[in-house]
């Protein structure tokens, strides 16, 4: 086993760039109602145990790190720790819908400059 298969793949940076995350978040409205988002039930006491640890509900459900942040203001979090043991469904975006964003995003990024 090689330590570097265990290293946490963030994802793409475009991502985690402030530009982009207003982008997400001019869309959360149209994000949290759309038709291809998948919704999570965790079990109670998963829930009970990340209570303030969203991070770790995304990791054990699978859900890829560039997605946490956006998932995270879907369920209307602010921060990681907002997480309580009461939130036993949650709603995670398609990863389809933010590349389509992104996509759209990168090419008129492109145009403008």
């Amino acid at each position: 086993m090689k330590i570097l298969d265990n290293l946490f793949d963030p994802g793409p940076d475009i991502y985690y760039s402030v530009k982009f995350r207003n982008v997400l978040e001019d869309h959360l409205t149209w994000l949290k109602s759309h038709p291809d988002n998948i919704t999570l039930t965790i079990e109670p006491m998963m829930a009970y145990k990340y209570a303030g640890d969203i991070v770790g509900v995304f990791q054990e459900n699978n859900v890829p790190a560039h997605l946490h942040w956006i998932a995270m203001r879907m369920n209307g979090l602010i921060n990681p720790s907002d997480y309580t043991e009461d939130m036993t469904v949650l709603i995670v975006p398609s990863r389809a819908t933010v590349d389509k964003l992104r996509n759209t995003y990168a090419s008129q990024s492109k145009l403008k400059k």
